[in-house]
Parts: C-alpha cells; sequence; structure tokens
C-alpha cells in the first residue's frame, strides 16, 4: 500500500486527514477511513476496496465502503464484477477478519446484514438471527 494519507491518534478516538489537515473524533469517520472536508475515503480504504481474495473454487471475495463506517464482504464469480451475495459488517475489523478467514462456504463470520435475504444477526451473533424486510 501506498504511504498513508491521515493519521489516527494514539487513543483511536479521531483520525487526521493529511491531505487537507482537518481532524475528526467521529468513530464512523475513524473506522471508515474517511475525511469529511476532501468528502474522500483515503486511499487505504480505496485500495482495500480493490483488495480481492481468490478462493481457489471459481469464485472471489472483496470489501466494499459503505456509509457510516460500515463494510461489505463480496462474493462473485472470478473475473466477474457482479456479486452473488453480500454481508455486511459494522467497521473495519470484522470485515477484514472475516475476509481473511471465510472460505466461501456457508456464512461468513460477525456480520450484522445480509441485504439480499435480510437476515440479520445483532452484534454479528448466529443464535440472535431474524429476517428483516
Amino acid at each position: 500500500m501506498s504511504e498513508p494519507t491521515y493519521t489516527i491518534s494514539a487513543d483511536g478516538k479521531s483520525i487526521t486527514c493529511r491531505r487537507c489537515g482537518m481532524t475528526s473524533y467521529h468513530p464512523m469517520d475513524v473506522s471508515a477511513l474517511f475525511c469529511g472536508q476532501c468528502r474522500m475515503f483515503h486511499q487505504q480504504a480505496i485500495e482495500l476496496r480493490e483488495l480481492r481474495r481468490d478462493l481457489g473454487n471459481g469464485y472471489v471475495l472483496w470489501l466494499v465502503p459503505q456509509l457510516f463506517g460500515n463494510w461489505l464482504v463480496c462474493i462473485g464469480v472470478v473475473d466477474d464484477d457482479g456479486y452473488i451475495d453480500t454481508w455486511e459488517y459494522h467497521g473495519l475489523g470484522p470485515a477484514l477478519l472475516a475476509f481473511a478467514e471465510w472460505d466461501g462456504i456457508g456464512d461468513p463470520i460477525g456480520w450484522y446484514r445480509n441485504p439480499a435475504t435480510g437476515r440479520r444477526r445483532p452484534a454479528g451473533d448466529p443464535a440472535k438471527e431474524y429476517i428483516h424486510f
């Protein structure tokens, strides 16, 4: 990855944009690597979006930043820009964990919303799953 275009404070509660100098204390800006002044995701967030993981079975995973600091883990067919399914996560950390560990079978871990099916899992807990349309 390229040189960071932001700085996260030592306590993890703020992000400072190295482009414009603005500091945000909003937790969603921090988790999404977003600058409200520039109205852009920092390059690392863009590079994460371009990151793909080939599962070796004809499928590939990738990440997509969403509003409010949420991230999608997407699965699709290799060499196709479309997705088969997506799972939404509160924050980059849980999404990266699922991206790194999931083998593409069943559901990834820790998601809170599966948009295609309307399934929800409060706090990522499978035991609390319900359907909401």
